[in-house]
Formats: C-alpha cells, structure tokens, sequence
C-alpha cells in the first residue's frame, strides 16, 4: 500500500521516501540562461551587469535543489512572460 506523504519537493505527489533526483547540469544552465535574457529583456536587469542579480538567483535556485520536473515548470512559466 502507498502512503501519500508530503514534503517540499513532492507536494502532494506519491512518495517512496526518497528525494528526487536533481535536475541535470545542463538543464539548469539552460533554465538560468533562459531567465536572464527574460529578465533583460522585461529590463529587470542592468544591461550593463546582468551577472549581479543574477548570482543571487543561482544561490536562492541552488538552495532548492531542483528537480527535472521543477525547471521545466520554472521554464514553461518563463516562456508566457
């Protein structure tokens, strides 16, 4: 019998009790490439020094441990921006 338990990566999803697989490198360099150039482009970011905000959403992104599933709906929203 499964037992559904929730955590903060599987919120309401059925759990073996271990944690997701994180997503692989290139899949998150791609979603923070991808960010960036929205980001840019909604002028959220200095065009003259991108890098600096955007070190601090890879720390506040790296402290979640994303899985595939997480960057693929972080990117999906990214792109109806």
């Amino acid at each position: 019998m499964l037992n559904k338990k929730r955590g903060p990566r599987d919120e309401g999803a059925f759990s073996s009790g271990l944690p997701a697989p994180l997503a692989e490198f290139q899949k998150v360099e791609k979603m923070y490439a991808h960010l960036e150039q929205l980001l840019l482009r909604i002028g959220f970011l200095d065009t003259n020094n991108p890098k600096r905000i955007m070190h601090t959403l890879r720390r506040i992104f790296g402290r979640a441990n994303l899985g595939d599933r997480d960057v693929a709906i972080l990117r999906g929203i990214f792109r109806q921006l």
